[in-house]
């Protein structure tokens, strides 16, 4: 897979995490956090951990990216300038 599909993937799961995060209160949470403990099911907090996670990936990777970009392009520079000086 390419790195923008990559991106793109991660950007999704994000969406779908964000969208199916609800705040819920009363019986039903507590019932709710219950099973989830007993059947070892993610949490909120463990979805809120997912969610940080991905997005210091998506972060880092966007940072990587743009200094491969940087350096790719002083290498042209260097590559062509050298050969301008070389006869």
């Amino acid at each position: 897979m390419t790195l923008q599909s990559r991106k793109s993937e991660i950007k999704e799961l994000l969406f779908e995490i964000n969208a199916t995060a609800r705040i819920r209160r009363g019986l039903g949470s507590w019932l709710g956090n219950g099973i989830a403990h007993v059947f070892k099911l993610a949490t909120t907090e463990n979805l809120n951990d997912i969610k940080h996670l991905l997005t210091e990936v998506l972060t880092g990777t966007k940072e990587a990216t743009s200094a491969w970009r940087k350096g790719q392009n002083l290498m042209t520079r260097i590559t062509t300038l050298t050969g301008k000086r070389l006869p």
